[in-house]
């Protein structure tokens, strides 16, 4: 798909993107639980940690070319 909008391949590793993420939850003070779960979309990577319970989740979303942080939010239990 991203071939046919023409849009580069990722420049951040999966790995990074869960890097910079974790630092961004310490930063803010974010409680990082396991199991955490990533999608790759067309420009970002969509974290959610505590991935399989309800409350207590952060949610992150990280440019897939620059690795900045684009949004993040914390569900309260």
């Amino acid at each position: 798909m991203r071939k046919l909008l023409r849009i580069a391949p990722p420049l951040v590793t999966e790995e990074r993107a869960l890097e910079v993420a974790r630092r961004e939850c310490a930063e803010r003070g974010w409680e990082w639980r396991e199991p955490v779960r990533v999608t790759e979309g067309l420009r970002e990577y969509v974290i959610m940690t505590n991935a399989v319970a309800r409350g207590g989740n952060v949610w992150m979303a990280i440019d897939i070319h620059t690795g900045a942080v684009l949004r993040a939010s914390l569900a309260s239990r």
